[in-house]
């Protein structure tokens, strides 16, 4: 009698698992639906965010709090300066956060203009944007590129897919100027 309780037991067991597995499969955030044009492909609520690195080939930009109600002290360094800088952010900062941290569809783009954009602008010319929260969840991982010509177009690369979202360009000009125009006056 044991026997055959434990062997139901296990059958109901793998015919749950394989119905969670088959569930499991089915469902995949990029899959599940389409994003829409001024729907967010990335966002979260900038009140949470701990740390901001932002970095290219010339400079590296880190925006670090221990905890949601400190303030942020900015890291930044450039290649070419031997010295990095470091500074309590101000309302620079806020402005970078505010674009940086609501990621929206501006507009889709083709394969064909995507090969185009990398074979001007290899992945190598690309910054690194890496945005973590107090939730827990692993951080937000990006490759992001300015667009050519528009003052608020920016392609970003999340997990080999490529969009095109609204980011002003002033936000790139802030973190370059690094604590010039991040730091408090």
């Amino acid at each position: 009698m044991a026997l055959v309780m434990s062997q139901n037991l296990t059958l109901r067991t793998g015919a749950a698992l394989l119905l969670l597995t088959i569930i499991g499969a089915g469902y995949h955030p990029s899959l599940s639906h389409t994003v829409q044009i001024g729907q967010d492909i990335f966002a979260v609520d900038r009140g949470h965010v701990l740390e901001v690195s932002y970095g290219s080939a010339t400079q590296r930009m880190i925006a670090y709090r221990w905890s949601v109600r400190a303030k942020f002290v900015i890291f930044f360094a450039q290649k070419d300066e031997p010295r990095p800088h470091i500074c309590l952010a101000g309302k620079g900062l806020e402005i970078v956060l505010s674009q940086l941290t609501s990621l929206k569809l501006r507009r889709t783009i083709d394969g064909e203009s995507v090969e185009e954009y990398f074979k001007a602008n290899p992945l190598s010319t690309w910054s690194e944007l890496v945005i973590r929260d107090d939730s827990g969840i692993e951080p937000f991982q990006a490759m992001i590129l300015p667009v050519k010509g528009s003052s608020t177009d920016a392609l970003v690369r999340i997990d080999g897919s490529i969009y095109v979202v609204g980011i002003e360009r002033r936000v790139f000009e802030l973190i370059s100027s690094g604590c010039k125009s991040l730091a408090r006056n």
